[in-house]
């Protein structure tokens, strides 16, 4: 019997690293890696992922995640260098909320380069000047990402806070920061709170939460003439989905049903909803 030989990870640096997450994958299976190389990555070298691709990489992730498949990350020297020196072009865009349950890297088993990542607490859009949709345009003008996903979660702190201060009409012991987050969340909240009289307050936490990703790319089509002209061009989807905390599921709610109205210009869509 002999003895496997050892591997000295850090000599990994010398042998070039594989590009290319774009490759086909057979079922749920990632791209094989050729001998010595930590992972798969993408750089600025790789097409621009097509947005039903990226969809797919993103659940057939999120499938590994659920089976327990998720592979171990060992980010080597020559996995940092190319990402450093070949730039980046990531599957997808996200826009999720800051909880620190939810680890993207894990929810989707992806790699670096492979999301671009933007979050805040409740997932909101905030207003043109707050950088955040400054960096989404960024990823989609000039990364090429075609896919968006906005990602909300179960039990989200943020929603429950925002339904807890609309239910009290209150929002006394709140710092100035806190109720303007508070108030970005106040359109999904009061329509959740419409839609469900008599029942629980979870319960309205719990719809608030999905209502408030459709509200959310609502604020995202309204405020940014770069996400409408590639939505309009084809060359980009917008895909809403809520992580579940307690099974690791991400239900997919797909685009906005009333996107074309959005597209139109149309200011009567609240929360998925077209009022006309």
């Amino acid at each position: 019997m002999f003895a496997s030989p050892v591997v000295d990870l850090n000599q990994i640096a010398t042998v070039p690293v594989l590009m290319g997450n774009t490759k086909r994958a057979v079922g749920n299976k990632k791209p094989k890696l050729e001998c010595g190389l930590s992972m798969v990555i993408r750089t600025s070298d790789d097409a621009p992922m097509l947005p039903q691709d990226a969809l797919n990489m993103l659940k057939a992730g999120n499938e590994r995640y659920l089976s327990g498949d998720v592979e171990a990350k060992h980010v080597c020297a020559g996995v940092r260098g190319a990402l450093k020196n070949q730039g980046q072009r990531p599957a997808a865009t996200i826009l999720g909320c800051a909880d620190s349950r939810v680890a993207l890297d894990f929810v989707f088993d992806t790699n670096p380069g492979d999301l671009f990542v933007v979050r805040n607490a409740g997932n909101v859009c905030g207003a043109p000047s707050g950088g955040l949709i400054g960096s989404i345009e960024y990823s989609v003008g000039h990364l090429q990402t075609q896919l968006v996903v906005v990602l909300g979660h179960t039990n989200c702190g943020a929603v429950a806070a925002a339904t807890g201060t609309r239910i009290a009409q209150s929002t006394e012991g709140l710092s100035d920061c806190l109720k303007a987050l508070v108030e970005r969340l106040e359109q999904p909240v009061d329509e959740a709170i419409k839609q469900s009289p008599g029942a629980t307050q979870c319960d309205i936490v719990e719809l608030g939460i999905k209502l408030n990703v459709w509200h959310t790319i609502e604020e995202l089509l309204r405020n940014s003439s770069v996400l409408k002209a590639a939505l309009l061009a084809g060359t980009l989807e917008i895909h809403g989905g809520v992580y579940c905390l307690e099974n690791g599921h991400v239900d997919w709610m797909g685009q906005h049903p009333e996107q074309q109205h959005l597209l139109d210009g149309s200011s009567n869509v609240v929360c998925g909803v077209c009022v006309n």
